[in-house]
């Protein structure tokens, strides 16, 4: 069996509501973690074509370099079309951390408490220092923009 090594960094996190759950990583090789519904109610039905924000009931504190961006579970997006729109947790962020979800199926979807709804991937940042300058360099593609390579 392999043996994944990966650098790791400490995130703090709080439990804000009552079954709130920790993020956890299914396998020792995933490179997202997930993140588990906390509304505090049965459920919430996802209708086709409509979306929903479902509070995760935990914040974290990330450490000054990184980020977090969510990621849609691949079984909810490959078997039901459940993606998620948009998602960058800054390093400042101190708040209840949630994830708006579509439904971009044609059947509802059933979202229960404690059901893992999204994936957090923690990356490095890197802050651009923009210079005005009065010519770009050339390149082969140019201003070439979507599908202008032929793919």
């Amino acid at each position: 069996m392999p043996v994944f090594k990966f650098d790791e960094v400490e995130v703090a996190f709080v439990k804000l509501k009552e079954g709130a759950k920790m993020p956890t990583y299914a396998t020792d090789g995933s490179c997202a973690c997930d993140f588990y519904a906390c509304f505090g109610h049965s459920g919430i039905i996802l209708w086709p074509g409509k979306k929903c924000e479902v509070p995760l009931g935990v914040a974290i504190e990330l450490p000054p370099g990184v980020k977090m961006e969510w990621k849609d579970r691949s079984g909810m997006s490959a078997k039901h079309d459940i993606i998620h729109r948009a998602g960058y947790i800054d390093c400042d962020f101190r708040g209840e951390l949630s994830v708006t979800l579509k439904n971009d199926g044609d059947r509802p979807y059933s979202i229960h408490e404690g059901d893992r709804v999204i994936q957090g991937e923690i990356a490095p940042v890197l802050h651009g220092v923009f210079k005005e300058v009065q010519k770009l360099s050339e390149t082969e593609r140019g201003e070439g923009g979507f599908g202008s390579t032929g793919k």
